[in-house]
């Protein structure tokens, strides 16, 4: 689709009315008491010494509050009009009559297809709508060019500008929160406001408590065996569920208040022999999927009951035993009510208005856990747990035997626990594993970035943490000399650090700024030597396999490098970053058994910034 000029006048035409009247809203919203306050404590924060957040991120957060009270309401609309009047140009003032007939509104979306230049077709995720709606957001495609999962959730302030629609102020972006998580959260805020106001009622009336949801935006989804992690949860009333021995191995649990716990432990032979649901593990349908519990809570009482699960296979097989005793009707009646991302439950947990509803079966049950966790021996010992996970994730050490000493920690009782950690982990993420042939390939002179700093090999070329890039007038000469004028003169429109994102991105999808970096970094420490391109594949997979294979993205790590070592030869080989020693045919060619090295036009243009 081709975008006129007149709509990209029209865009840029309402962007300086809102450059305008920025300024002004602040001293108009402030006389709501609600948003005054609100505002006052949004600055306050600015100058928290524990902030995480980008210099101006709090200021630019109350103007995004003020801009959200004022122009969602007609009536609110109407009052600035007349307010500032003499203060306001004529395009401004003809762009806020333009939205009293249709003001702002908070919008959840996501994008279907990006057109170029800042135009993209996006669906609203809480509103039924027929067509996709075209929304021009240069903002919105550099977020999903640097994101590791292109399925984000975003959130911001929209407006229709008589074209297409326009975001306003600071976007939100979200790679583990879906549409069943704004529900919830919205209703666990505010279910009145939300019924009567819908999302833009809600972050106008909790602003501060809703965008609690930015401090995990960069938490990605959490996977088991490729399946995806939720809080799920159901109700039901079944009677005599109190009197009934359920299939399988359970421990039973009792709360003061009589509630019973079962915790499934694993199939008996009843339950083995049950034919498997099809969302299950086709290898082994009954065992766990994930390292949560999945729960029956039972009201003896009342015959009310209900199960929790973390994965839609745990999920299932509690239904399942369920199945085997009681008639629990058709699959939506079994759906669960809830299914959350534990990122958003997280959140929701420290914000105190929040009414849980499975919290009346579990509560007696985590306070008691919870007081068992504060015995003295056991805090020390979850203590040294975190303490090796932190060093773990920074690439530090711990002295093992030294700080079970210094705590009073059997060592032996400690690493066996370590160990099941290990073990749990590798159930639920396994690594590859490469056969003896593959292992001589393996390259141990780079430093391996420790999981901390993984994050920043996900953006792209030209926004990149790791790199320092010389862009000059001598690297272009360098461009047009190893790659020729045509590569040159795509590269001075765009750039080079863009041009060869966008080449990885092409070949890979999501995956190529982080297969991108990984490149680079590792041939900047091999920079005058020859090595396989089937040592930096293997290299990559060692990391990010769960990206690559687990994912499904290719069917094994072999189709992995296959589809490396072809781009390689044909994306950058051909382009003069790379230097091939001697040009491969068949089997090498596919597989990366040829030797590169960095041109000087690789030198030139790439190095590391001071700490990497």
């Amino acid at each position: 689709m081709k975008h006129t000029d007149q709509i990209l006048k029209t865009c840029a035409l309402w962007s300086s009315c809102l450059e305008e009247i920025e300024p002004m809203l602040p001293q108009q919203a402030a006389k709501s008491k609600m948003i005054h306050q609100t505002m006052q404590a949004l600055l306050r924060r600015e100058d928290d010494p524990g902030s995480t957040y980008p210099d101006s991120w709090y200021p630019l957060q109350a103007e995004a509050l003020a801009a959200g009270y004022l122009l969602s309401s007609p009536d609110q609309i109407r009052k600035f009009l007349k307010n500032y009047r003499d203060e306001l140009s004529g395009e401004s003032a003809r762009m806020l009559r333009g939205l009293l007939s249709c003001p702002m509104q908070w919008t959840a979306y996501r994008v279907i297809r990006r057109e170029g230049g800042g135009f993209l077709y996006i669906e609203d995720l809480l509103e039924e709508t027929e067509e996709p709606m075209l929304l021009y957001s240069p903002g919105t495609s550099n977020i999903l060019r640097s994101s590791v999962d292109q399925d984000v959730t975003f959130i911001a302030l929209l407006f229709f500008n008589g074209s297409c629609w326009q975001t306003s102020g600071i976007i939100h972006n979200y790679a583990s929160v879906k549409t069943d998580d704004i529900l919830y959260y919205c209703n666990g805020l505010d279910a009145d406001e939300f019924a009567s106001g819908g999302l833009t009622g809600v972050i106008n009336r909790h602003f501060i408590d809703f965008f609690s949801l930015d401090d995990v935006s960069t938490i990605p989804p959490i996977k088991f065996r490729k399946q995806r992690g939720y809080l799920l949860w159901r109700e039901f009333q079944l009677m005599g569920i109190g009197d009934t021995q359920l299939p399988g191995v359970w421990e039973i649990d009792s709360s003061d208040s009589g509630i019973l716990r079962m915790t499934y432990e694993g199939p008996d032979e009843e339950l083995a022999s049950a034919p498997p649901l099809e969302c299950q593990d086709p290898e082994d349908p009954w065992e766990r999927m994930s390292m949560f519990t999945p729960y029956i809570y039972i009201d003896p009482d009342t015959d009310e009951l209900c199960i929790t699960a973390s994965t839609m296979h745990d999920y299932q097989i509690l239904v399942s035993a369920l199945s085997c005793r009681f008639d629990l009707g058709n699959s939506e009646q079994t759906w669960p009510t809830y299914r959350i991302s534990p990122t958003v439950y997280a959140t929701s947990l420290k914000l105190p208005r929040f009414h849980i509803p499975w919290h009346r079966f579990s509560e007696d049950f985590d306070a008691a856990d919870t007081q068992e966790a504060e015995d003295p021996s056991l805090e020390k010992f979850n203590r040294l747990l975190r303490e090796v996970n932190e060093a773990r994730h920074y690439g530090t050490t711990v002295d093992i035997a030294k700080r079970c000493s210094d705590l009073g920690i059997d060592q032996e009782s400690f690493e066996q626990v370590l160990s099941k950690g290990d073990e749990m982990a590798e159930r639920n993420h396994p690594s590859l594993e490469f056969t003896p042939e593959d292992r001589a390939f393996e390259l141990n002179d780079f430093p391996v970035p420790p999981p901390a700093s993984r994050r920043a090999f996900f953006f792209p070329l030209f926004m990149s943490e790791i790199f320092i890039l010389d862009e000059s007038f001598r690297t272009l000469d360098l461009v047009a000399e190893y790659s020729g004028e045509t590569v040159a003169s795509q590269v001075f429109s765009s750039g080079i650090g863009e041009y060869f994102t966008d080449l990885f991105e092409t070949a890979f999808s999501t995956m190529g700024p982080m297969v991108m970096n990984y490149t680079f970094y590792i041939l900047v420490y091999h920079s005058d030597q020859q090595i396989f391109v089937r040592s930096l594949a293997i290299e990559i997979l060692k990391l990010h396999h769960h990206h690559l294979v687990l994912t499904g993205m290719y069917e094994s790590a072999e189709k992995f490098i296959e589809a490396y070592s072809k781009f390689i030869l044909r994306g950058l080989c051909t382009k003069g970053l790379l230097e091939v020693e001697q040009r491969p045919k068949g089997q090498p060619k596919s597989q990366g058994l040829y030797r590169i090295k960095p041109s000087p036009l690789f030198r030139a243009f790439i190095s590391l910034q001071p700490g990497w």
